[in-house]
């Protein structure tokens, strides 16, 4: 499978373009056991245009690899750190669906906070044969300092809300 470069550069627009200097974290690993030999890798990509391309080709690297490849949604000041604690900017309301009645979700989720900004496939399928989804609403500023524990909040509550995975309980 080839890497769409237009979808991931519409991604890393969508989530990160309008942010701040800073880095994305993207982590690589193998999601199946029949992969397990394969080593997980992270790079720490500026928030740049340049930046972009080396997030293409570390997507393209983990494709090659069979492995996940994966983001937090905002960025951080320094690469090597990635907790919760140490993202300084977002610009997305994220929730992730994962099971049941997807559709339901997404329509209930829609009514309430307009259509997403971007609608992901985030790989599997629920029990019922439904793609599992990423929604993403992109915020008119980002969300910094204390903003990001309300934007963690308003997550939490938006998946409780609509049945969504209530994991995503940090930054």
């Amino acid at each position: 499978m080839n890497i769409n470069e237009e979808a991931l550069n519409d991604y890393l627009e969508i989530v990160f373009g309008f942010l701040d200097d800073g880095y994305i974290p993207l982590r690589g690993f193998a999601e199946s056991t029949a992969n397990s030999q394969s080593s997980n890798h992270t790079l720490w990509v500026a928030n740049t245009a340049q930046g972009y391309q080396h997030a293409l080709s570390f997507a393209g690297y983990c494709n090659n690899n069979q492995q996940a490849c994966y983001c937090i949604p905002g960025l951080v000041n320094e690469k090597g750190h990635a907790k919760a604690g140490e993202v300084i900017q977002m610009g997305v309301l994220l929730v992730d669906l994962d099971h049941g009645d997807i559709n339901a979700k997404l329509a209930h989720a829609t009514k309430y906070l307009g259509p997403p900004s971007m609608v992901v496939e985030s790989g599997g399928k629920t029990d019922e044969g439904l793609p599992k989804l990423h929604l993403y609403w992109k915020l008119s500023e980002a969300a910094d300092h204390e903003d990001i524990a309300r934007l963690v909040a308003l997550r939490h509550l938006l998946a409780q809300k609509i049945g969504a995975d209530t994991h995503f309980q940090s930054a």
